[in-house]
């Protein structure tokens, strides 16, 4: 990436016009200025290059005839995969423009078009669009709040007859009844959506969430469903739906992400249960769902009951678990994190109730593998106790074998781990001396621990998504 501030296309226009097979991904920084004219030349440039396959200048102002190069550009292009244009300014106008050009297009398979101050008239562009558009696969328009379900609506039309898989519909004011228009729409999709996300409405309410997976149950189903911050998606039978969705055997549901969603409290133990008998689920998410020491006990006794569990990322934050819990997740029956590969419980009570150190070292005097493939644990915000964690850091460093890949334990924001500690540092630097070391991550925002924890989890991600990094991208 080539930084400083820059200004028109000639350098650009240059190596698209020589198809330069070095140039496949171009971040157009807001730091570089580009006029109309530096535009409509790089569209010119770029209409008929086979090597760039993404384009990001969502931080760029584009008039009129800036928008019509790009609408040109789209229609001859046949490279192109991913496209990010035009500022919060872009609006149902400049959509308007580049509709033609995508309607035509058949190489674009992703368009990033969020916080594009975009409404109901937009949507209805774009959903003409890709009725005409058949290689479109993920389309974001998250940020738009004034969509609304209008918007949604409109857009919905098209599903059925587009090859969208990837849904982006987050703060996009969609209540109910979008909500039910989107479920019709995907009850008749033949094929299955790999992400519909959601996040961030906080109209809908659990009668919507019903009707999205009544069709999730009768169509071709989703991979990865994201509701966070959407506080009454769970409300009325919409939990119990959930659980149906996670225990249907044909269920291609591999990825739940739920955030601060209250579910009703006769229903949390049951859906989390669910979550752990699920034999579909990869990922789990269920972040301040308030599901306290009886959901997550009953999620524990479920993942050990369920020998056909593929989970292999649990985030249980904020959820009041006390260490009686956390012992049941780690102890109960036959290895509940048997197959688990990263296990968040930030901003719980561990410290309270069983001691989980004490449990863990009887365990290893017993032979017992706690976690075989767990490779990141974090305990960060339980407010433990200096003598709790010296406890946990002894049983890691004597017993390695209860967690044999372990190699990154977060510990930051905890009362015992705030301030330098000679006794601390020395159990911490003896952890890393092992022959498997491990990570000890506790340090304030800029430290070397930090950034060591910051890379552990880029990585895991990096492996979590589809598909790579491109290898070139220019400011």
């Amino acid at each position: 990436m080539a930084w400083g501030a820059k200004a028109g296309a000639a350098d650009w226009c240059r190596r698209l016009q020589d198809n330069d097979k070095t140039l496949t991904s171009l971040l157009v920084m807001r730091t570089r200025a580009m006029t109309s004219a530096d535009w409509v030349e790089f569209c010119a440039a770029l209409a008929d290059n086979n090597a760039l396959r993404e384009l990001k200048a969502s931080s760029h102002k584009l008039d009129n005839p800036a928008l019509s190069a790009f609408s040109r550009m789209l229609a001859r292009n046949t490279a192109l995969e991913r496209l990010a244009l035009g500022d919060a300014e872009l609006g149902d106008a400049g959509v308007v423009l580049i509709c033609d050009g995508l309607a035509a297009n058949t190489a674009l398979k992703e368009i990033e078009l969020d916080y594009k101050g975009l409404t109901p008239v937009g949507a209805t562009a774009l959903a003409d669009a890709l009725k005409k558009n058949r290689g479109l696969r993920r389309l974001v328009l998250s940020r738009n709040p004034d969509l609304g379900d209008a918007g949604v609506r409109a857009l919905c039309e098209c599903l059925c007859e587009s090859s969208i898989r990837d849904l982006q519909l987050e703060e996009v004011g969609m209540g109910d009844e979008g909500a039910r228009a989107l479920a019709l729409a995907l009850a008749h999709s033949k094929t299955r959506m790999q992400e519909v996300s959601l996040c961030g409405n906080e109209a809908l309410s659990g009668e919507g969430t019903g009707a999205l997976v009544d069709a999730f149950l009768s169509g071709a189903g989703v991979e990865s469903l994201k509701l966070d911050h959407c506080p009454q998606a769970l409300s009325g039978n919409a939990s119990v739906k959930l659980q149906q969705l996670l225990q249907a055997t044909s269920s291609p549901l591999h990825r739940l992400s739920i955030h601060t969603v209250i579910p009703p409290e006769e229903s949390r133990a049951t859906l989390a249960a669910a979550v752990g008998a699920s034999t579909a689920l990869l990922h789990a998410k269920l972040v301040n769902m308030d599901l306290g020491d009886a959901g997550v006990t009953c999620l524990s006794e479920a993942l050990s009951a369920n020998p056909s569990s593929g989970l292999q990322v649990l985030d249980v934050t904020g959820n009041h678990a006390t260490g009686d819990a956390a012992a049941c997740l780690f102890l109960s029956g036959c290895a509940p994190l048997a197959k688990v590969k990263r296990l968040v419980l930030f901003d719980n009570h561990v410290g309270t109730g069983a001691s989980l150190p004490k449990l863990l070292e009887e365990a290893a005097q017993g032979g017992r593998e706690v976690g075989g493939s767990l490779e990141d644990l974090d305990l960060g915000g339980n407010k433990l106790e200096k003598a709790w964690i010296l406890e946990l850091l002894s049983a890691l460093y004597a017993c390695p074998g209860l967690f044999p890949a372990l190699r990154t334990l977060g510990l930051g924001g905890n009362e015992g781990m705030q301030d330098a500690d000679p006794e601390l540092e020395a159990a911490v630097e003896a952890l890393g001396e092992r022959a498997v070391p491990l990570d000890v991550v506790y340090k304030a925002m800029g430290d070397d621990g930090k950034a060591a924890a910051d890379a552990r989890a880029s990585q895991l991600a990096s492996q979590q998504l589809p598909g790579g990094a491109d290898s070139s991208s220019q400011n």
